[in-house]
């Protein structure tokens, strides 16, 4: 409920993980369940710096969009949770309505706010079914309209705050390139989905 109710006092808060690569935020865009949480922790566990997995404040510095998580935790279902850390690994549950258990990673390299410079986005789609790794870059355009359908708010049909969040989503899609990504869900091929990410903000940013 914290993040509508963010959203509705006019913040842009999207629906979103978020890891560090290089000195800027990575955003892992998607509907719940579509592996937001997984790939983060995957990236985590590779040595990049987590942000959080749920809900991103984003705001300005200047001309720089900043990120800032709502929930400063990795929340994972069991099986992902089995695949990527050990047993002793420390959790706790996140509510009854939910199988998903809150797991003890630290949030690092953020600065005395907690926010960091948004560099990219990735919309998760759905899982290849080709056993390859699709990465596709956006028109500014779509990328504004992902950012509205991964965006919370109280009503989405309020006429008074949805000209601000299309023109915060406007914004940022126009200084951040966003991508489609698309690839098995299988935890096996999560190694080559961060190369091929990596390589693709090499290319593009």
């Amino acid at each position: 409920m914290l993040p509508r109710i963010l959203g509705h006092s006019g913040a842009l808060v999207l629906h979103a993980a978020a890891v560090r690569i290089g000195n800027g935020a990575v955003l892992l865009l998607g509907k719940s369940g579509s592996g937001k949480s997984t790939l983060a922790a995957s990236f985590a566990q590779a040595g990049h710096g987590l942000l959080g997995d749920d809900a991103l404040i984003i705001s300005w510095r200047g001309q720089v969009p900043l990120a800032r998580t709502v929930y400063p935790s990795l929340r994972l279902f069991p099986d992902s949770l089995g695949a990527l850390f050990a047993e002793e690994t420390l959790t706790t549950s996140v509510a009854h309505y939910t199988p998903k258990l809150r797991v003890n990673v630290p949030l690092k390299d953020l600065d005395e706010s907690g926010r960091l410079p948004v560099h990219a986005m990735f919309a998760l789609g759905t899982a290849s079914r080709d056993n390859e790794i699709l990465i596709r870059p956006k028109t500014i355009a779509n990328g504004c309209m992902t950012l509205i359908e991964n965006s919370f708010v109280l009503d989405p049909t309020d006429p008074g705050r949805a000209p601000s969040r299309l023109e915060a989503a406007s914004r940022l899609s126009g200084q951040v390139p966003t991508f489609d990504l698309y690839y098995p869900r299988a935890y096996s091929w999560l190694p080559d989905v961060r190369a091929a990410m990596v390589e693709a903000l090499g290319k593009n940013t």
